[in-house]
């Protein structure tokens, strides 16, 4: 038993993927639909301001932050239907690719036995004809969406749910993110994180524990000691 003031330490025994932006370029299909329907109520917003601004919300959440953002309202649920209609059957029909790297990441880190799960703010159907096409479905044990929690990143909820779901303390995990949403709700939680400049600068992700430009670099035998 550690004494009264003996540091405790914790290793990672979890590593929690994001998914648009980090295991798939997906951020562009779902910022494409939703600059196509903001544009039919008369907000002309470009897909990569959406991203750059509002990546790692939930999609019912960005789009009520743009309209607040240009004083409007509109019926958000119809909003809704309409972006993942087009993401659904226009975009994602058209394919998508995968972020380099992260495949022969996810087997390694399955080779050492790490526990891997996804925490995204996509609903979960979404995240699982992505995986799915990506042949990755079996490698995580677990998957939270946005449909689970009530509140997105930055709020630290998705990554608490996350850790409980798999039966381990956020102390022992690590947050793999590419948005400083999903940066500041990691670090929220008390986990580590490791950003990737897929969709964002390294200014914007310093809040990260650990930046990199490409999975290549990054050094497995590293990740205790973040």
């Amino acid at each position: 038993m550690a004494g009264a003031n003996e540091e405790v330490i914790f290793m990672i025994k979890a590593i929690i993927f994001d998914m648009d932006g980090v295991i798939s370029l997906t951020e562009t299909l779902q910022s494409t639909a939703e600059s196509r329907v903001l544009a039919k109520i008369g907000i002309n917003i470009d897909p990569e301001t959406i991203v750059k601004n509002y990546s790692g919300y939930k999609a019912e959440e960005a789009l009520k932050a743009v309209l607040r953002s240009y004083h409007m309202k509109a019926d958000i649920q119809k909003l809704l239907k309409e972006r993942w209609d087009i993401v659904y059957n226009e975009l994602l029909p058209q394919g998508f690719s995968i972020v380099r790297g992260v495949k022969e990441l996810i087997e390694a880190l399955k080779s050492d036995n790490y526990v891997l799960a996804i925490a995204s703010a996509a609903p979960l159907k979404f995240i699982k004809i992505v995986i799915s096409k990506l042949r990755l479905a079996e490698k995580f044990s677990a998957i939270t969406s946005g449909d689970d929690v009530k509140i997105g990143k930055p709020d630290p909820a998705i990554f608490i749910l996350t850790a409980q779901k798999l039966n381990t303390k956020p102390q022992d995990c690590l947050v793999i993110e590419d948005a400083p949403a999903g940066v500041l709700a990691a670090k929220r939680a008390k986990m580590k994180c490791i950003a990737i400049t897929t969709t964002h600068t390294p200014e914007e992700l310093k809040g990260a524990d650990k930046i990199i430009d490409s999975f290549e670099e990054l050094d497995i035998g590293g990740i205790q000691n973040l």
